[in-house]
C-alpha cells in the first residue's frame, strides 16, 4: 500500500525551528571530528529487506505510518525509530544523499541493525489531525506507540531494544518521549542543540501556508499547516559545497508541513529542565555549517569537544557524547560525505552494546 502523501508529487526532507523558538541545530558530512575521536564509513552490502508499518494512536486520526528495514535473515535485536524535523517526513532517512552513497536505512542494516522512519503525525502517511493539536507532547505519544508497537512485536519481529533518533524538532520529539514514558535504551539527536543560528529568525519568517505552496496544494492541507517557501532550503538547511545538487533540488519536491500547534510548543523541546531529566546515553551530532543552531554566542559549534562542553552542562543525569561534521549543514543526511556519519553512528551504538 502507498501512503497517503507518498502519492502524486513528491515530498520532504528536513527540519529547523519557526515562530516562538529558540534553536534547531543539524548534521551532515567532511571530516568527522568527535569528542571521541573519528570513524570510518559503514560499509554497505546490499538492500535491506523493508516494508510498510502502520501503528494506531490514542486520539490521533488515522495510524502513524513508517517504513520497517532490517538486514536479511534473522531479525536483530535492536531497532533505530528515525523522527524528521518539521517540513521533512520519512523521506530525510529514506534517500541517498549522493550517487553511489546509502541512506541511513541502508547503511544501519548494513551494521545488522532495524531502522524504523516514521513520519510524524500530519506528514506523509500518517493521519492529519488539527493543526493545533499536532504538538511536541502529542507527537511524542505518538512515537511511545510506536515503540510500545515494536518492543511487543505488534509491527512484526519483537525488538527488545529501541533506540530513538531524531533529527531537529525530530530530536526534541524523541528526547520528550524519553523523559516521559522512560521506554527507550539510548537517544541520538540530530540537528539538535541549544544555541540559536543567525539564520534561525528567518527561517521562521520564511515560511507560508501549505494550501498555497506549488509542491503541496494539490494534498489540499488544512488551515494552520505551514511549510518553507520556494526556492529556500537549500540557504536553511544545507552547505552547497557539501551537497550534491539533485539532492537540494529532491528536498524542495518532497518537502513537508509544520503545524501551528507544533510552532507554539517547539521553544518546549529545548529547555533545559527536559534535558536535565534524560537517563539513558545520549548521542548529540551537528554540522558545522549549520546556520539555525550553530555560530550563535553560545554554541558556536567550532569542535565537537566545544558542543560537548556546553550541552553537558544540561544533560547532567546522563553520558553524552558530541559529534560534529565540520562542513554539514543543517540536515546532515544530506550531505555527501553522510557514510562518515552513519560509521560513526553504527560504532557508537556497538559500544553501547545494542546490536
Amino acid at each position: 500500500m502507498v501512503p497517503r502523501r507518498l502519492r502524486g508529487a513528491p515530498r520532504r526532507l528536513l527540519a529547523a525551528g519557526a515562530a516562538a523558538f529558540t534553536l534547531a541545530a543539524g548534521l551532515a558530512l567532511a571530516p568527522a571530528a568527535t569528542a571521541a575521536g573519528t570513524a570510518p564509513s559503514t560499509p554497505w552490502h546490499g538492500t535491506p529487506v523493508c516494508r510498510e508499518l502502520r501503528v494506531p494512536v490514542p486520539d490521533t486520526p488515522g495510524t502513524v505510518a513508517g517504513r520497517l528495514c532490517r538486514p536479511t535473515g534473522p531479525a536483530p535485536d535492536t531497532v533505530l525509530v528515525l523522527v524528521p524535523g518539521i517540513t521533512y517526513d520519512r523521506h530525510y532517512w529514506t534517500a541517498r544523499p549522493a550517487p553511489g552513497v546509502p541512506s541511513v536505512q541502508d547503511a544501519m542494516a548494513a551494521a545488522g541493525l532495524a531502522t524504523v522512519a516514521v513520519d510524524r503525525p500530519g506528514t506523509g502517511g500518517s493521519g492529519r489531525p488539527d493543526a493545533s493539536a499536532a504538538t511536541l507532547g502529542s507527537e511524542a505519544d505518538a512515537l511511545h506507540a510506536v515503540v510500545g508497537a515494536l518492543r511487543t512485536g505488534a509491527g512484526g519481529p519483537r525488538y527488545h531494544r529501541v533506540v530513538a533518533v531524531g533529527h531537529s524538532f525530530g530530536s526534541g520529539v524523541a528526547l520528550t518521549e524519553s523523559v516521559r514514558h522512560a521506554d527507550v535504551d539510548a537517544l541520538v539527536l540530530t540537528g539538535y542543540g541549544h544555541g540559536a543560528g543567525p539564520l534561525l529568525e528567518e527561517f521562521g519568517r520564511s515560511l507560508h501556508p501549505a494550501a498555497g505552496d506549488p509542491v503541496l496544494s494539490h494534498e489540499h492541507p488544512p488551515p494552520g499547516y505551514s511549510t518553507t517557501r520556494p526556492g529556500t532550503r537549500a540557504r536553511f538547511f544545507h552547505n552547497p559545497s557539501d551537497t550534491w545538487p539533485g539532492t537540494v533540488l529532491r528536498d524542495e519536491m518532497t518537502k513537508s508541513t509544520v503545524t501551528s500547534g507544533e510552532l507554539a510548543t517547539l521553544k518546549d523541546a529545548y529547555d533545559p529542565a527536559l534535558a536535565a531529566r534524560v537517563r539513558v546515553p545520549v548521542l548529540l551530532a551537528l554540522g558545522g555549517r549549520d546556520q539555525l543552531v550553530c555560530h550563535g554566542p553560545w554554541l558556536t559549534c567550532a569542535s565537537a569537544d566545544e558542543v560537548a562542553g556546553v550541552e553537558r552542562t544540561l544533560f547532567t543525569g546522563t553520558r553524552l557524547t558530541a559529534y560534529l561534521l565540520a562542513e554539514s549543514g543543517h540536515a546532515m543526511e544530506a550531505a555527501a560525505n553522510a557514510g562518515q556519519w552513519h560509521g560513526f553512528l553504527a560504532a557508537w551504538l556497538r559500544a553501547q552494546a545494542l546490536r
